[in-house]
C-alpha cells in the first residue's frame, strides 16, 4: 500500500528467464505455403456416390475456398497466414503439449494384427521439442507467448480463443493470456472432467487428477456466443415440471418474478405466463415445451474422454472427444465461420468443423499427425475439398542444415534417400525418379523430406 492507502497497480505480466516481449516474427509470404496435395472428394463420398450421374454439395461455403491442412512449425505457419488472414479467424482452439516427453506410443494396424509402436520424434519435432522444453517451463512459456501473440493477430473482432491445458501449465498460461489478450477479455476457465464415473488414480498423498482446464478469451466485446443447453433428464422433468392447466400448453414449472425489468414483465403478461398465487404473490410459468434445457455452465461433466468405447477412437495419444469440440464450435462460431487449430494432433477440430459446416485451417509439426488427420477427413462422408500444404523451402532448408549441414539440395536428397534405404535394409537402385531401392522382390519408393506421401507419389511410383 502507498501513503494514500490506495492499492498499487502492479505491472501486468508473467516473467521468466530470458523473456522476450518482442516476438521474433519470421515474415513469410503466404505463397510460401506450398500445396502438396489437393483432396477434391473423400473416399466415403466417392464410394457412396459411385454410379450416380449427378453430384452436388448442398453445404458449399465458398466457391474459391479450400480448407487447409498444413504441415510445419505453427510459428512459421501463422506468420505466413497473417498476410492473408490477419483479423479473419473467428475461433481458435488449441491443445498445446502439456508434458515434457518427446516420444509417444500408438497402436498401428497391419492387416489383422495390431502392433504397439513407439514413435520417435523426427528432426523437425526434435528441434521444436528443444525449443519447447529444452529449458523447462521457461522455454515452454516463451514458445506459448510467441504463438499466442500471432493467434491474437489472426482473430477477428468477433473471434475467441480456447486454450486447453492441465494442472502443470494452466495457472501460468492464464497470466500470459491476461497480458496478451487483456484481462478484460477473460471469459471463463472451463473445467472439463475427463470421465464422469471414473475414480482417478491418486499420486502419493494427493487427490486423483481427473480434469483439464480450458481457458476462454475473446478478441473484443463483440465476440460470438451462442448459449448451449443440456437436455433435461427424465428425473429432472418429473421432479420440476409438475403442474398442468390442461389448456393444451403442457406441463410447466414456475418461479418468482424476481428482479426482471418492467418491459420483460409486461411481455410475460401479454404471453399469459404471469399468475397470482392464493397468497397474492406473482409468479412466472415456464412451459417444458418452450425450454431448451439447463443452460450450460463452466463445469462440464457430461463428456467422456476418448476411450476404448468411444465412437471415434484413432488410438492417438492426445485425441480429444468430438462432443467436446462440437460444444466449443457451436458456442463460439456460426456456419461458414473460419476455425483454426495450430496444434492439430489427430484432427478432431478439423473433423468437427467440417461436419458443422465451418471453414477450417489446422496445422501440426508431426508428419504422423498430418497423416492421421488426412486419413480421418478422407474417410468422412461429404467432406469438402481441402488442401495439404507445408511451409515450403524455409522449413526444408532448416531441416537440411540441422541434419546434413550446408550442402546443396541434391546432396541433401541423396543422403536422405540413402539414409531411409539403410533404415529399411534395402538396396539402392539409382536412375529412377520414383523407384529408389529394392528389398528382396519388392521395390521401394522414398517419400520427400518435406511432405507426406501423396496419391500422386503413389501413381508415379506405380
Amino acid at each position: 500500500m502507498n501513503e494514500t492507502n490506495e492499492p498499487q497497480q502492479l505491472p501486468l505480466g508473467l516473467y521468466w528467464k530470458d523473456k522476450k516481449t518482442t516476438v521474433d516474427r519470421i515474415v513469410l509470404p503466404f505463397q510460401n505455403l506450398e500445396v502438396i496435395e489437393t483432396i477434391n472428394e473423400s473416399r466415403a463420398t466417392r464410394e457412396k456416390e459411385k454410379g450416380s450421374m449427378f453430384r452436388k454439395d448442398p453445404n458449399a461455403l465458398e466457391v474459391d475456398w479450400r480448407n487447409k491442412l498444413i504441415w510445419g512449425d505453427n510459428k512459421y505457419v501463422m506468420s505466413a497466414l497473417l498476410e492473408k488472414y490477419s483479423g479473419q479467424v473467428d475461433l481458435i482452439y488449441i491443445d498445446p503439449p502439456f508434458a515434457t516427453g518427446a516420444n509417444f506410443s500408438t497402436t498401428v494396424s497391419i492387416g489383422d494384427n495390431e502392433i504397439e509402436h513407439t514413435k520417435d520424434a523426427n528432426a523437425m519435432e526434435e528441434l521444436a521439442y528443444r525449443d519447447t522444453w529444452g529449458k523447462g517451463l521457461d522455454s515452454f512459456l516463451q514458445m506459448m507467448y510467441d504463438r499466442l501473440i500471432l493467434m491474437r493477430d489472426l482473430l477477428s473482432e468477433k473471434g475467441s480463443i480456447y486454450v486447453h491445458l492441465d494442472y502443470r501449465t494452466a495457472a501460468y498460461v492464464k497470466v500470459l493470456l491476461d497480458e496478451i489478450m487483456g484481462s478484460d477479455r477473460y471469459c471463463n476457465a472451463i473445467v472439463w472432467k475427463r470421465g464422469r464415473m471414473k475414480g482417478a488414480k491418486a499420486v502419493g498423498h494427493q487427490y486423483g487428477r481427473n480434469h483439464d482446464i480450458i481457458l476462454l478469451y475473446s478478441k473484443s466485446s463483440k465476440f460470438c456466443y451462442n448459449r448451449q443447453f443440456i437436455p433435461y433428464t427424465k428425473e429432472y422433468i418429473k421432479q420440476r415440471y409438475t403442474k398442468n392447466d390442461n389448456d393444451g400448453k403442457g406441463s410447466y414449472t414456475d418461479q418468482p418474478i424476481g428482479t426482471r425489468s418492467k418491459k420483460a414483465i409486461e411481455r410475460l403478461r401479454e404471453e399469459g405466463r404471469v399468475f397470482k398465487t392464493k397468497g397474492g404473490t406473482e409468479r412466472i410459468k415456464f412451459y417444458l415445451s418452450k425450454m431448451p434445457g439447463i443452460a450450460l455452465d463452466d463445469v462440464w461433466i457430461d463428456i467422456d474422454e476418448v476411450n476404448s468405447m468411444a465412437e471415434v477412437n484413432l488410438r492417438y495419444p492426445t485425441q480429444k472427444p468430438e462432443p467436446l469440440l462440437e460444444r466449443i464450435i457451436k458456442t463460439s462460431s456460426n456456419q461458414g465461420d473460419l476455425i483454426a487449430d495450430f496444434f492439430g494432433g489427430s484432427g478432431t477440430t478439423a473433423a468437427v468443423a467440417e461436419k458443422l459446416g465451418r471453414r477450417w485451417i489446422t496445422s501440426d509439426l508431426g508428419r504422423y499427425a498430418i497423416h492421421t488427420t488426412r486419413k480421418r477427413l478422407f474417410e468422412l462422408e461429404g467432406c469438402r475439398p481441402f488442401e495439404i500444404l507445408n511451409i515450403g523451402k524455409y522449413e526444408r532448408q532448416y531441416w537440411q542444415t540441422f541434419n546434413f549441414g550446408k550442402k546443396s539440395l541434391e546432396q541433401t536428397l541423396a543422403e536422405y534417400t540413402s539414409f531411409i534405404l539403410k533404415l529399411f535394409i534395402a538396396e539402392p537402385l539409382p536412375g529412377s525418379a520414383y523407384i529408389h531401392g529394392k528389398k528382396g522382390v519388392k521395390l521401394v519408393h522414398v517419400g520427400g523430406v518435406d511432405s507426406p506421401v501423396t496419391l500422386s507419389d503413389i501413381q508415379n511410383a506405380l
